[in-house]
C-alpha cells in the first residue's frame, strides 16, 4: 500500500493538483495507515542500512509532503499550484468525506492486492520465497494470526482483509483532526519519525552489543588458547 500511496501523492502532486477527493484521500491513507506502518513493522532509521532507509523513506514521505503543502506554503502559492489544497483550507472535508475518500481509495488498492498479489501471482510470489504482509503475519503465532483462523484455516484470507479493513478505518479517523490542526499534525508526524529513531537506536543497540558481546568471547576464546599454548610449551621445556 506504500507503493500505491507514493504514487498517487505523484500524481495528485503534477497531474492532478485540482482533485480535492484525491488529495482528502491520500491525507487520510498517509496520516493514517502510512504513518502508522513506521509503529506497526518497526521501521527503523538506520543510515548503514539502504533497506530501513528506504522502508522509513517511503511511509514518512507522503505525509510530510501533504503537511508542507497544507500548512506551510504561501497562500498565493497554494492558490496557483495546488487549488485543491486552498479550496480545502477555506472549506475543510467533514469526517465522513474525508473516510468515505479514503476507505473508498484503500477499497481500490485492497481489491487489486488481493486479485494480484494473494490470488494470481501467489504462486510465483511463494516460489521465489517473496515476503509478502499477509505471510508475514502468517509466519509467526501471533494475535492477528489467532483472529484470522477464528472460522478456519479457509477463512483466513478473508479474515485478514476485514481486520485489515477495520484497522484502516481506526487509524484514518483521527486525520480529520490533524487536518484542521496544525499543532496536533505536527506532534503526530513528530512522534512517528522519533519513533523510527527509537527503533533505529535499538537496533544498533542489539546489533551493536551483540557485536560487543561476541567480540569478547573471541578474545577470551584466544586468550584461553594462548595460556594452553603457552603451558605447554613450558611443560616440553621441564622435559
Amino acid at each position: 500500500m506504500c507503493y500505491f500511496v507514493n504514487f498517487l501523492t505523484l500524481v495528485a502532486l503534477f497531474a492532478m493538483p485540482d482533485s480535492k477527493p484525491l488529495y482528502t484521500a491520500i491525507y487520510g491513507l498517509s496520516h493514517g495507515p502510512m504513518i502508522w506502518a513506521i509503529a506497526v513493522w518497526r521501521n527503523s532509521l538506520v543510515f548503514h542500512s539502504m533497506d530501513r532507509i528506504t522502508s522509513v523513506f517511503i511511509h514518512i514521505y507522503p505525509p510530510f509532503v501533504l503537511y508542507t503543502i497544507r500548512f506551510l506554503l504561501p497562500r498565493e502559492y497554494q492558490l496557483s499550484r495546488f487549488p485543491a489544497v486552498a479550496a480545502l483550507s477555506d472549506s475543510p472535508p467533514t469526517f465522513s468525506y474525508l473516510m468515505i475518500t479514503s476507505l473508498s481509495l484503500y477499497m481500490v488498492w485492497q481489491t487489486l492486492y488481493y486479485a494480484f498479489i494473494m490470488h494470481r501471482r501467489r504462486h510465483k510470489i511463494e516460489k521465489e520465497g517473496r515476503v509478502t504482509s499477509y505471510s508475514w503475519i502468517f509466519s509467526r503465532p501471533s494475535t492477528i494470526q489467532r483472529i484470522c483462523n477464528k472460522f478456519g484455516p479457509r477463512y483466513n484470507k478473508e479474515m485478514y482483509i476485514l481486520l485489515q479493513f477495520i484497522y484502516t478505518a481506526i487509524v484514518t479517523a483521527p486525520t480529520f483532526i490533524y487536518f484542521r490542526s496544525e499543532i496536533v499534525n505536527t506532534i503526530a508526524l513528530a512522534t512517528m519519525f522519533m519513533w523510527s529513531v527509537w527503533n533505529g537506536g535499538s537496533y544498533y543497540m542489539e546489533v551493536f552489543s551483540r557485536r560487543y558481546i561476541l567480540e569478547l568471547e573471541r578474545l577470551e576464546m584466544e586468550g584461553r588458547e594462548r595460556n594452553g599454548q603457552e603451558g605447554r610449551r613450558e611443560n616440553r621445556v621441564e622435559e
